[in-house]
C-alpha cells in the first residue's frame, strides 16, 4: 500500500470536517424534536460515508462510486431497523430517510462537493421539519362495533332494504 501523500491531509480534514458540520445540521431538527435518530447519530453518520468514500478515491484503492453505492445498501439496512410497526402504524420511517440522508451529504463531502452537501443538507433539514406540520390524509375509521354478551349477532341489514 502506498503512502498517502502528507500535502492532502488538508484536503481529508477539510472534507471531513464538512461531513461532520452538515451531518449534524441534518440531525439537529431531529435532535430539536426529540426523535430517535439526533444530532450525534447524523452526524457520525455523514463522518462515515465521507471516510469511506475518501478511502474509496485514495490511490490504488477501489473505484469511489463502487464505495458509495455499497453505503447506500449498508445505510439501508441500518435504516431497516429504526423502522418500526405497531399494529397499522408505521414508526420510523422519517428517522431512516434522515439517516439515509446524512449518508448522502456525507457521501457528497467526501467527494468534495461542498455547494451540493450544503444545499442537500438544507433540503433534508427543511423537508424533515415540514412533514410534522402536514395533516393526515384520511380521517382514522370508527371503532368496529362489539357484540354485546347474551345478545345474537345478526348481519347488518343491506343499504337497498
Amino acid at each position: 500500500m502506498t503512502p498517502i501523500n502528507p500535502m492532502i491531509w488538508p484536503e481529508f480534514a477539510i472534507r471531513l470536517s464538512c461531513a461532520v458540520a452538515l451531518g449534524a445540521v441534518v440531525g439537529f431538527e431531529r435532535q430539536w424534536h426529540q426523535k430517535m435518530a439526533g444530532l450525534k447519530t447524523n452526524a457520525l453518520v455523514a463522518l462515515g460515508s465521507g471516510g469511506f468514500v475518501m478511502f474509496g478515491l485514495a490511490p490504488g484503492q477501489a473505484n469511489g462510486s463502487m464505495i458509495a453505492a455499497q453505503i447506500v445498501s449498508g445505510i439501508g439496512f441500518l435504516g431497516a431497523g429504526v423502522i418500526m410497526r405497531d399494529g397499522a402504524s408505521v414508526h420510523g420511517l422519517n428517522t431512516a430517510a434522515t439517516v439515509w440522508c446524512s449518508a448522502m451529504v456525507g457521501a457528497l463531502s467526501g467527494f468534495g462537493l461542498y455547494t451540493v452537501a450544503c444545499f442537500a443538507a438544507v433540503a433534508v433539514s427543511s423537508t424533515a421539519g415540514r412533514s410534522r406540520a402536514a395533516t393526515p390524509c384520511r380521517s382514522p375509521s370508527p371503532p368496529p362495533k362489539l357484540v354485546q354478551p347474551g345478545t345474537a349477532w345478526s348481519p347488518p341489514s343491506p343499504s337497498w332494504a
